[in-house]
């Protein structure tokens, strides 16, 4: 069976909303993250991180502007997102306004648990049946 490979023309039409992965991902599977502060104009989400929080943005249907608010919200660890509810986080996100109210964090948590506990290889299998946090 033949491996697809993804180019970059296939990355900047739109390929990533069709396969549920963002910029930054398929940057890294085609090998080309040197290209994400060129393309993007900022610092790979990866990179940044503030001090005393975790890298929200492993969990699936967080961005890096999502991941702020819940650090600004006292939510910017794993630890802190597991013990969080739905609720919790939606209210987080209505606080920000509709741009990020429409947001659906019902996985969030779940995955922050998996992610606290050290279960990378769990977490990245389930992200791939998720479609912006949701299943």
């Amino acid at each position: 069976m033949k491996e697809s490979k993804i180019t970059f023309k296939e990355i900047r039409t739109g390929i990533l909303r069709k396969r549920n992965a963002s910029f930054w991902d398929l940057l890294k599977i085609t090998g080309r993250q040197h290209l994400y502060k060129k393309v993007q104009g900022k610092t790979p989400p990866e990179i940044v991180k503030a001090k005393g929080t975790d890298d929200l943005t492993n969990i699936e249907g967080v961005g890096a502007k999502i991941a702020s608010l819940l650090a600004t919200a006292g939510l910017g660890t794993f630890e802190k997102l597991a013990a969080s509810n739905k609720e919790e986080i939606q209210k987080v996100l209505d606080a920000a306004g509709k741009k990020y109210s429409v947001h659906t964090p019902d996985t969030w948590s779940d995955q922050a648990k998996l992610a606290a506990n050290g279960k990378w290889e769990e977490l990245e299998k389930w992200k791939l049946e998720l479609k912006g946090g949701k299943e």
